[in-house]
């Protein structure tokens, strides 16, 4: 009996180290996160601020009772408080910014203007559930969608579509940019933008605008975009400055900018994206798109882990809040809006 209590048992070592590894970790993370803010490659660990969080909370859970010298428990505490205080100081402005909109009171009154419905969805170029995912994209009952990855086997997609959404407008076949805009009602004009590899200084961003109606028959520009993944952070940010000087030289003040930014709301590059547009306003507030599904097994995923799909509007919207849209065959979800001017 004794020999029992003087010696731990190999699960609790583990316990202990284990809870010692997960709290250093995520200190050390959350140096890194905070280094983000100068030094943009490490801004990289910031868009994992969730999952830093969780790790901290069950470090910190394993750490309680283990066997630990008082040294290591001090040590362990600092680091999973530090994390937690960095990635909640990271998290909280998101959840704490105001967006306007009308109220649910405001938008119900009879005389009331006719919400314009956007959504954004990328499709994921190899999809194989097309005509599920059509079908989530027909059951949005959106006036205008704005598609990515709009290629490969999802590039059947707009076609299934095309009775409600005869008007559509997308890039040249040829450079497979991906990028379609779906309407209900015409489109007036078009026009797109790929990377230019032959320069050292061309552009790094695809986009694509359109020039059609709202619900109220009023004119309104829309623009989408498939951004790379945040690293290296030179081409990231390459690609984010050319956003940047596209959307400035859009003289529409109503206009909408949607797409998958691979960037969440807490990493210091899309917060310098929405810095730098202060005519737009970001209506995904957190808006956990990613995964919907896991691919290569084909399967939903159990909870999305990032919300990497945005969606801006110029200051003369106003709007409900996002909403996701029915899980299909992509591994994002889709997002939609409905927005009021």
């Amino acid at each position: 009996m004794n020999g029992r209590r003087d010696n731990p048992g190999l699960l609790t070592m583990l316990r202990a180290v284990t809870a010692a590894q997960l709290c250093l970790l995520v200190g050390l993370m959350a140096v890194v996160e905070v280094l983000g803010a100068v030094l943009p490659p490490f801004d990289a660990a910031t868009h994992l601020a969730p999952l830093w969080i969780a790790l901290a909370v069950l470090g910190a859970v394993l750490a309680q009772g283990a066997m630990l010298s008082p040294r290591a428990r001090r040590m362990v505490s600092v680091a999973a408080g530090l994390a937690l205080v960095v990635n909640l100081g990271l998290m909280a402005p998101e959840y704490l910014r105001p967006i306007p909109g009308p109220t649910s009171k405001e938008a119900a009154r009879k005389d009331a203007a006719k919400p314009t419905r956007i959504a954004t969805f990328n499709l994921y170029r190899d999809n194989v559930h097309i005509g599920e995912t059509a079908g989530v994209v027909a059951a949005s009952g959106a006036d205008i969608v704005l598609l990515q990855e709009a290629e490969g086997r999802a590039a059947a997609v707009p076609g299934r579509v095309r009775s409600l959404y005869p008007f559509q407008a997308t890039c040249p076949a040829v450079l497979e940019c991906g990028l379609v805009v779906l309407s209900k009602r015409p489109i007036a004009a078009s026009g797109w933008k790929v990377p230019d590899w032959t320069s050292w200084t061309g552009n790094r961003v695809s986009l694509m605008w359109a020039k059609t109606l709202d619900a109220n028959g009023k004119p309104v520009t829309v623009v989408t975009t498939h951004l790379g993944w945040p690293f290296p952070s030179s081409a990231s940010r390459r690609q984010t400055d050319h956003l940047i000087a596209f959307m400035k030289g859009v003289p529409d003040k109503d206009v909408i900018l949607t797409g998958d930014f691979n960037l969440t709301p807490w990493s210091f590059a899309l917060r310098r994206v929405d810095g730098a547009l202060p005519t737009l306003i970001r209506r995904t507030r957190a808006a956990w798109s990613w995964p919907a599904r896991v691919p290569r097994l084909d399967r939903p995923a159990p909870v999305p882990l990032l919300p990497i799909d945005q969606i801006y509007v110029g200051k003369g919207w106003r709007s409900l809040p996002v909403k996701r849209l029915t899980r299909a065959g992509s591994d994002h979800f889709g997002l939609m809006v409905d927005l009021y001017r």
